[in-house]
């Protein structure tokens, strides 16, 4: 839940007070906390378990604290686990719903679900992206629906991150440390991943380049729309 909160607090920033001011701070400081947490659960893992153990496993956690527990200890970690992931599914239908309902609001096409009740929650997206997480997980495996949502994801990263170099900041905006040098070297490194994964998993790599081919289609069919 933590590694999904610091980033999203982007994507509601009108909902943030002092935008200017504590969006920057936690970006940063919830980049930094993030990745020391990370680093120091991988430490973790290859302490209590072999490489030979971790290689082509999902289930680290549970096979490096069974090292140190057993097998009850073990499935304990994992109860804990799944708990946590309903806690991300959670945020992560708050948060996309409310850039589905920002999205929706800007397209003709998408317009009837830019709905908000009366305590300001956008229903209609929310209810859009609770039915596309369900159909996600009926129709394939926790890795499949991993690696094509994290394709797609690391994509639009890779995406927005590169349109710095075309387009202008607005006056008075929040001046990145290391312009460009930080931006190039991220480019770099996710198309290097989104390569990587191309090659080791084209069926999921496809099917996330699909739900981008979807969205092109129904911007220039909503732009058209609009022009009518």
């Amino acid at each position: 839940m933590l590694i999904q909160s610091w980033n999203s607090a982007a994507y509601i920033v009108d909902e943030i007070d002092d935008a200017r001011r504590n969006l920057p701070k936690a970006l940063l400081f919830g980049t930094a906390l993030v990745t020391i947490i990370y680093v120091l659960l991988q430490v973790v893992f290859l302490k209590h378990a072999s490489v030979d153990q971790l290689s082509g496993k999902v289930e680290v956690a549970f096979i490096s604290f069974k090292n140190i527990f057993g097998t009850e200890g073990g499935n304990w970690v994992s109860y804990l686990i799944a708990i946590q992931l309903i806690a991300t599914v959670s945020g992560y239908l708050w948060i996309g719903s409310r850039i589905t309902f920002a999205m929706a609001k800007d397209h003709s096409f998408w317009r009837k679900i830019a709905v908000k009740n009366k305590n300001g929650i956008p229903v209609r997206a929310l209810w859009l992206q609770a039915g596309i997480s369900i159909v996600l997980t009926l129709t394939g495996t926790f890795e499949q629906v991993l690696l094509y949502a994290s394709f797609l994801l690391q994509l639009m990263g890779t995406l927005t991150v590169a349109s710095i170099f075309w387009l202008k900041g607005r006056k008075g905006a929040f001046k990145s440390p290391l312009k460009p040098f930080l931006q190039i070297v991220f480019v770099v490194f996710s198309i290097w991943i989104l390569g990587y994964m191309l090659m080791e998993k084209p069926k999921e790599s496809a099917i996330g380049l699909l739900f981008v081919l979807t969205g092109i289609v129904t911007y220039f069919f909503s732009n058209r729309t609009n022009k009518q």
